[in-house]
């Protein structure tokens, strides 16, 4: 191991030159732990849900991927190391006191990890590192956008099996509108401008905790994230769980927007334009952003 990276814990340094594969390892103390051999399998299948025995002192994660972003590599990184696309693998570990170390070293296979090669990687964020602080019960960073991609995605979602004749019934069914409140009259500015400051407004009252805890109570039926695994997330990490998953505005716009009339599609584009967030898109494809399920009574 390399000087410049903080001398991992003995047990894991023990460890590494033996591995076969990507692992997950609960230390109950820097000398000893447990080993989760994962087979294969992505290190969240283990890690989503969990929570370690309270003298476990901190978790551990090796596993193998590629860089998608280099922008974190050390100045000393030799020319060509690194890039996008490199095979890599990885090591992280946080502490239970919320302390966390990483390193990163690029290699094809593990067969060929040279772990004295690896160099300081971080900080470490993302889907395993938050999974990792919610497994050893610590917060993890706040959510890195608001609610307002999220309920654009919701509103074009929601109007494709509507059918809406008019921008006017499109707003009636925005979701941070009251029907009510739709003039028959106004123009196609005014409603441009309606659904922009309703949405803003609904993004700020309804947002990301609100969603989870929707999704916890087990009226919001958002796919992927049972109402255990909502209540095991904090907001931080439910956030970006959710985000990953979706399609982005832009993307939804081009495959369900020619089923909408042209002026409401107009419409959509225009609000999203004004309101978009960075929503990624999973890697096996997009998500709708939920529903409600039928018993729950405060839904249209």
């Amino acid at each position: 191991m390399s000087d410049t990276v903080t001398p991992l814990p003995p047990f894991l340094r023990s460890l590494l030159p033996n591995l076969e594969g990507s692992v997950v390892v609960e230390l109950a103390s820097p000398s000893s732990g447990s080993v989760h051999d994962l087979g294969g399998e992505h290190p969240l299948t283990v890690l989503h849900g969990g929570s370690p025995s309270d003298d476990t002192v901190g978790l551990a994660v090796v596993c193998g991927g590629r860089v998608v972003d280099s922008s974190r590599r050390r100045p000393s990184a030799a020319p060509g190391d690194l890039v996008p696309g490199a095979e890599v693998w990885l090591v992280h570990l946080v502490w239970r006191d919320g302390s966390s170390q990483s390193g990163i070293t690029a290699a094809s296979g593990i067969d060929g990890v040279d772990w004295s090669t690896m160099q300081p990687f971080g900080p470490a964020t993302g889907l395993v590192p938050d999974a990792m602080h919610r497994a050893l019960d610590l917060a993890t960073p706040a959510p890195s956008t608001d609610t307002t991609g999220y309920w654009t995605l919701a509103w074009l979602v929601s109007l494709v099996g509507l059918e809406p004749g008019s921008p006017h019934d499109a707003l009636r069914w925005h979701p941070g509108v009251d029907p009510r409140e739709v003039d028959p009259g106004a123009s196609f500015d005014e409603v441009v401008a309606l659904s922009r400051s309703r949405l803003r407004r609904h993004a700020a009252t309804v947002g990301w905790e609100s969603i989870r805890r929707a999704a916890a109570s087990g009226w919001l039926d958002l796919g992927t994230c049972s109402p255990e695994l909502a209540q095991w997330f904090d907001v931080g990490s439910f956030s970006r769980w959710i985000e990953t998953g979706l399609v982005s505005v832009d993307q939804a716009l081009a495959i369900l927007g020619p089923q909408l009339p042209p002026d409401t599609r107009a419409l959509l584009s225009l609000v999203a334009n004004d309101t978009r967030t960075p929503v990624a898109s999973g890697a096996a494809g997009g998500r709708t952003p939920g529903r409600a399920n039928e018993s729950y009574d405060g839904g249209r």
